[in-house]
């Protein structure tokens, strides 16, 4: 049953509000995507606007209301986050379709709203969870659902990358604190783990602070979490010298780890084997499933190689993000990262943040040594 209506045939035509950073990744993705074309760059700062509406070969606007009367199918809202909620409203009002960048809203009450404003317009959101849109990820996801792990138990989800330290020094800091870095970066682990076992009903936390660049303040969580369907763990840290990203899910049947970096999955099921030829079989297994991703995975970045520059990593991850919205607009169905999982990642934000912490220095661990 269709949702709502959309005319299937034609172009729909797309505008993005705001023309900052994560602009040019929409703008490259929406170029790759069939039946979409973008009629329009919005953002106070107009100057910023026609620099990247000139480069895409669409209009430049200061405004919402300018952008609106483009009459966009649909509009991009890439603002901060404190901003998602008014003007993905003031969007799905003026009768466009919204998609946000990620968090959905800084609160509950913001995604409520939100929600009510579309289902009140018959109009469709979503979230940019583009993580959960690798193409690893989305091969654990269908060996899920064909229950190669059976019933899944529990997710961890290792979350350690270079950036974020940001969260720290804009408005969105000045009014959540250290909340700011969580709502920034959080709904990227989160995603994946409310996708495999939906939305916490309770959390705990310890900060550290471990990193240097911080400023001194806490980069660096360890959260567990009691979900819907499950339990979960999440290591967060962010400004560090590498980036190290895997989630890792025991079911009943199995266990699998997507590694996000590489780009691979490896899964290992359940046997009747004794212990010793399982264990070879298993090792067999993951080193097949690591050197089918691996040559995959090349033939793929030599195909978007282009002749003079580098392979762009991140962005066919966007794009699989936005099509999937955009295969929903016109199917008049719901998209994977809809208003129901923005919720729930950001309730998950919300309760890490209100959760009891402690910011605690650990000791270095050493075996005592005995005296002579």
């Amino acid at each position: 049953m269709r949702l709502y209506e959309f005319p299937q045939a034609g172009k729909i035509r797309v505008g993005l509000l705001g023309a900052g950073g994560i602009a040019t990744a929409h703008a490259m993705s929406l170029a790759k995507i069939p039946g979409v074309e973008l009629c329009g760059i919005a953002d106070i700062e107009h100057g910023r606007a026609r620099r990247l509406a000139e480069r895409w070969g669409t209009d430049a606007y200061g405004s919402l209301d300018e952008l609106l009367g483009a009459r966009p199918d649909a509009i991009h809202v890439l603002l901060p986050p404190d901003l998602h909620a008014k003007l993905a409203i003031a969007c799905i009002e003026g009768g466009a379709h919204v998609f946000v960048e990620k968090p959905l809203c800084i609160s509950e009450a913001e995604c409520r709203e939100v929600q009510a404003a579309a289902e009140k317009h018959g109009k469709l959101v979503a979230v940019n969870h583009n993580v959960t849109f690798e193409p690893a990820y989305l091969r654990l996801i269908e060996a899920v659902r064909q229950r190669k792990l059976g019933a899944i138990q529990h997710v961890a989800v290792f979350w350690s990358v270079p950036f974020g330290e940001n969260a720290y020094g804009g408005p969105l800091y000045k009014k959540l604190g250290i909340g700011a870095a969580i709502l920034e970066t959080a709904p990227h682990p989160f995603s994946l783990i409310t996708r495999l076992v939906g939305g916490a009903k309770s959390a705990s936390v310890t900060m550290t602070t471990e990193t240097a660049g911080a400023g001194g303040m806490p980069d660096t969580w360890s959260i567990g979490l009691s979900c819907e369907r499950g339990t979960a763990q999440c290591f967060m840290g962010i400004a560090r010298a590498s980036t190290d990203t895997r989630v890792h899910v025991i079911g009943e049947d199995g266990a699998a780890t997507v590694d996000l970096k590489l780009g691979t999955l490896s899964l290992v099921e359940n046997t009747r084997f004794t212990p010793l030829f399982a264990k070879l079989a298993d090792t067999l297994a993951q080193a097949r499933d690591l050197a089918g991703d691996a040559v995959r995975n090349f033939g793929e970045r030599l195909e978007r190689l282009p002749s003079g520059g580098a392979c762009d990593d991140g962005v066919p991850v966007f794009r699989n993000s936005i099509a999937s919205f955009y295969a929903a607009l016109r199917a008049g169905g719901t998209p994977p990262a809809g208003l129901d999982e923005g919720l729930a990642t950001v309730r998950m934000c919300l309760q890490v943040i209100g959760a009891q912490t402690e910011k605690k220095e650990v000791e270095p661990w050493a075996p005592a040594i005995a005296s002579s």
